[in-house]
């Protein structure tokens, strides 16, 4: 399988965005690192139809007039939904800044998302992304426990940070997401690297007290990129998560795989 770059118009622009797979939808939104075919997404493209747009000025894609903080983009994204992907219901991942604008997404438009799945969020983290470093092979060493594994996955689209405006990548603590998530029902897997050092332990647990129906789990010996860092095990929770909603939490004692639920 290999995404294909498309592009859809919008109200308030051009949105470029990637496609693969067949199923049930699922709008995954990128991280500012880079967009790689990894091997959870190739995964996920086996069970369901991806979708990841790009955000205005990443890489290659044009800048969408209006739209230049987290909120906007939640708004976009929403747009995209009923446009691109054509769906009333999808489920959504977020990937670390993604998932910063999935949680808003969440918050503002709860009515179009099934389940959500975030990874590494920002935006309710007390330290900030304008942290990281702006030099590459330094900032790589932050935001990855084992940036060797980059060597062999295929780059989708390069980030272009000095496009992306600060408002998207300096993420201090949000309270006004905070106070919006308490009423998020959705089923939802939070997702940190054990070593991951961009986010802090407590977003997980906030986000878990926060929402009704949240379930936090670490991914041991990863950092902040834990696709890159643990892609099997990655993998392997999001698509039983993605694919058996509330059984999910069930613990199947090694019996076939085939015996357990899936989602309707």
């Amino acid at each position: 399988m290999t995404f294909q770059r498309h592009e859809v118009n919008l109200e308030r622009g051009v949105v470029n965005y990637y496609k693969d797979g067949s199923g049930r939808p699922l709008l995954y939104l990128h991280s500012g690192e880079g967009l790689l075919e990894t091997k959870p997404l190739q995964s996920l493209a086996k069970q369901f139809e991806v979708f990841i747009p790009l955000i205005p000025g990443y890489g290659q894609a044009p800048n969408v007039e209006g739209v230049s903080s987290v909120p906007d983009l939640a708004e976009l994204w929403s747009q995209f939904i009923d446009e691109a992907i054509g769906e009333s219901l999808v489920d959504v991942v977020g990937n670390s800044l993604g998932g910063y604008v999935a949680s808003w997404l969440a918050a503002n438009y709860p009515e179009k998302i099934d389940q959500l799945v975030l990874i590494g969020p920002y935006g309710l983290n007390s330290l900030g992304a304008e942290e990281l470093s702006e030099h590459p092979e330094k900032r790589v060493k932050e935001v990855y426990k084992y940036p060797n594994k980059l060597t062999d996955i295929q780059l989708l689209e390069a980030s272009v940070p000095t496009i992306l405006s600060p408002s998207y990548s300096n993420a201090h603590f949000d309270q006004e997401l905070l106070d919006k998530m308490k009423g998020v029902d959705k089923l939802t897997l939070v997702l940190l690297g054990t070593d991951d050092a961009i986010v802090m332990p407590q977003v997980g647990h906030l986000l878990k007290e926060k929402m009704p129906r949240a379930h936090f789990i670490y991914v041991y010996d990863a950092g902040h990129g834990i696709e890159i860092d643990q892609p099997e095990r990655v993998a392997t929770v999001l698509t039983d998560f993605l694919s058996r909603g509330e059984a999910f939490i069930v613990n199947w004692g090694g019996r076939a795989e085939e015996e357990a639920p899936v989602r309707e």
